[in-house]
């Protein structure tokens, strides 16, 4: 039996077209799948997260220093942000760390580009100054107790 043409156009076209969305899908998605393993591995103390991390140069630089000390809680702790069409044709998208001393990185396809030192070092900065904010009123809190339970004259 012989099957009509436009079956058959039909057929190989709707066969080319599934595997040219699933080529696009998996392109586009790539940046949340390395965004994701970064996370697990920074989360999970495995060193090798500096593998796919670039550039990892600098062992010292505040961006690395900035990722040790603030790491994302886990997976769920991230925010893709939005991004372009060249974006979407690279395979890149930038995601924001949740809590209070947030932090960029951007994803491309299998590595991450690390923040800017100059992101890393005002992540820092702000976390420094909330640490010694908390220790200054700490020592307050503890000086207002002494004053309050010593004896009166």
């Amino acid at each position: 039996m012989k099957l009509p043409r436009w079956l058959v156009v039909s057929l190989i076209g709707a066969s080319v077209l599934a595997v040219l969305c699933a080529g696009a899908w998996w392109w586009v998605t790539w940046p949340e799948r390395t965004a994701r393993e970064f996370v697990q591995r920074v989360t999970t103390n495995d060193e090798s997260w500096s593998e796919i991390l670039r550039p990892n140069d600098d062992v010292n630089s505040p961006a690395l220093r900035l990722i040790r000390a603030h790491p994302p809680k886990d997976v769920t702790d991230l925010a893709p942000q939005p991004r372009s069409i060249g974006d979407m044709i690279l395979s890149r998208r930038t995601f924001k760390t949740g809590g209070e001393f947030e932090w960029e990185f951007v994803a491309q396809r299998n590595f991450v580009i690390r923040p800017s030192d100059k992101t890393a070092f005002d992540a820092l900065e702000k976390a420094y100054t909330k640490a010694e904010a908390d220790i200054q009123l700490r020592r307050r809190i503890k000086e207002q107790q002494t004053d309050a339970s010593a004896p009166s004259k």
